[in-house]
């Protein structure tokens, strides 16, 4: 499960105008991860 979030983390990240919510999308999955 962990892999398939930081895919979908790398495919956004490709593009350069979402990266503002490449970081929301990073510290959501982080927070999820915490709290799993």
């Amino acid at each position: 499960m962990r892999e398939l979030e930081n895919h979908e983390i790398q495919r956004r990240g490709n593009i350069p105008a979402d990266r503002g919510q490449r970081v929301i999308l990073r510290k959501a999955t982080l927070q999820s991860a915490l709290d799993r």
